[in-house]
């Protein structure tokens, strides 16, 4: 399992190596104005997105052997699909929107149009491979991972040797245990969505987007700040903690949805500041309100 998301990290990675020196090189010949250097900055960003979600996957893929918990397996295979999603917008939507846009922007016909060549394509077919790979090893993994979570219980509930089978046996605790586990696994996913939507809304001032430079900042900051918050209250144990992170997180889900409806709503092609970016706000939104 290790090895062939290791191996997907640093191919992705080299790949995108090529096509952020053929960003920079596209972006030099063009005629930049300060939507031109936004349009750039916005395809630089989701180069870096790919590469970190590829890093991520990894470093998940690493926590889920150590804990060996069914939950977070799960989560893993998740976060693969959802991956291979985003770089299927990357490489069959985003690239025509950028196509457009970069001729508009003064660039030649013939780099316009190779601003999609096959390493896209080679992208998208490795992940989805490494993907449909590390599931086949999943489902064969699977009888080696377990629901129960008693790593993250505090030291004063852990349980001593003696009451083991009474506890594996009471099944409200079983429940528990299995809650936690999955809690903790989706926050993991929640929080490099979260750090990925703010991500997209920092080039705001460049692309006149209805957001601010400064409302990206905040959201990456409260999204670190509400899984700290999670992560404290389920390895200590504190139940009012975490119905604080409850209702946080309902209040982000409010400010996802608003924002959902001022990126969605439909404009003209030529007064739109989303274009480009249109597509991974919207997929990046639905992902964190599930």
């Amino acid at each position: 399992m290790f090895t062939i998301l290791f191996v997907q990290a640093v191919t992705v990675s080299i790949l995108e190596g090529f096509r952020v020196h053929q960003t920079v090189s596209q972006s030099s010949k063009c005629i930049l104005s300060p939507a031109g250097v936004g349009a750039s900055y916005t395809n630089l960003i989701y180069r870096g997105l790919v590469i970190a979600m590829a890093v991520y996957q990894l470093l998940l893929c690493v926590d889920t052997l150590r804990q060996r918990l069914a939950a977070q397996l799960y989560v893993l295979i998740l976060f693969g699909l959802l991956f291979v999603i985003f770089v299927g917008i990357q490489a069959l939507i985003q690239n025509e929107s950028l196509e457009e846009w970069m001729i508009e922007l003064g660039c030649d016909d013939e780099l316009a149009h190779s601003v999609a060549p096959p390493y896209e394509y080679a992208i998208l077919a490795i992940v989805a491979a490494c993907n449909l790979v590390f599931l086949a090893c999943s489902i064969w993994l699977h009888g080696h991972f377990t629901w129960h979570y008693h790593g993250g219980l505090s030291p004063r509930h852990q349980l001593s040797p003696s009451s083991s089978s009474e506890c594996i046996s009471n099944k409200r605790l079983k429940k528990a245990a299995v809650s936690l586990s999955t809690l903790l696994a989706l926050i993991k996913l929640d929080l490099f969505f979260c750090f990925s939507f703010a991500a997209q809304l920092s080039p705001s001032a460049l692309l006149n987007y209805y957001t601010t430079t400064m409302e990206a900042l905040l959201v990456g900051a409260l999204g670190f700040v509400l899984f700290t918050i999670a992560c404290y209250a389920i390895q200590q144990e504190r139940p009012w903690v975490l119905g604080i992170m409850t209702v946080l997180a309902a209040l982000s889900i409010v400010y996802f949805v608003f924002r959902l409806i001022t990126i969605a709503q439909p404009r003209l092609t030529g007064q739109n500041p989303y274009r480009v970016s249109y597509y991974f706000l919207l997929y990046t939104q639905c992902t964190l309100k599930h």
